[in-house]
């Protein structure tokens, strides 16, 4: 959704590049 979209583009401001892409499988899995 939304939020999860804008709390992605907040890890990546903060250069959190890797980390984003490790939230990014985990929801992929979960969700």
């Amino acid at each position: 959704g939304a939020t999860f979209a804008a709390a992605t583009e907040a890890l990546f401001s903060a250069g959190a590049r890797s980390v984003s892409v490790l939230g990014l499988a985990r929801v992929a899995k979960d969700g």
